[in-house]
């Protein structure tokens, strides 16, 4: 089915009403949701930027709105597991407009390109902010690695 438009501004209006049915669909999925109609919550994962110094690689993690009691911060097998749960807070004296933010629970793995020393991986949480810094072990260093020239013995070979 085609659509003909004659100016941009029939065009801008067309799709200003298609963003409104999108969003009225979802808000109604939305408003189901909260009256118990849907039963299946899906995890949601955190904006993440990892960076690497000479010494350690560096996890942010964005946490808005996580009390520092329901995140956990598990190194196994390699990996870096940050998991946890936002909770809603109550709005009793109005409705939302409008909700981006995800809430229920999270998990976020990373595997760092270099080993690290699991034992001494520290985590702290600032302003929503997790920073998670994990030194790099003893192997992931870089090490000068002298060359030594020796030259070819000529004992065996015959020459002419």
């Amino acid at each position: 089915m085609f659509i003909r438009f004659r100016t941009i501004p029939e065009l801008d209006r067309l799709v200003d009403e298609l963003h409104e049915s999108v969003n009225r669909l979802f808000e109604r999925d939305f408003e189901e949701g909260r009256r118990g109609r849907t039963t299946t919550k899906a995890m949601w994962e955190p904006q993440v930027e990892i960076t690497e110094t000479s010494e350690a690689v560096i996890a942010d993690v964005e946490l808005p709105g996580v009390r520092p009691k329901d995140m956990e911060v598990l190194f196994r097998d390699g990996e870096l597991i940050i998991e946890g749960k936002r909770e809603r807070e109550r709005f009793d004296h109005g409705k939302y407009l409008r909700q981006e933010r995800p809430y229920g629970k999270f998990r976020h793995v990373i595997r760092p390109d270099s080993p690290v020393d699991e034992q001494n991986i520290t985590a702290t949480f600032r302003q929503g902010l997790l920073t998670i810094w994990m030194p790099k072990s003893e192997s992931a260093t870089t090490k000068q690695i002298s060359i030594k020239v020796s030259e070819p013995q000529n004992q065996n070979r015959k020459e002419g």
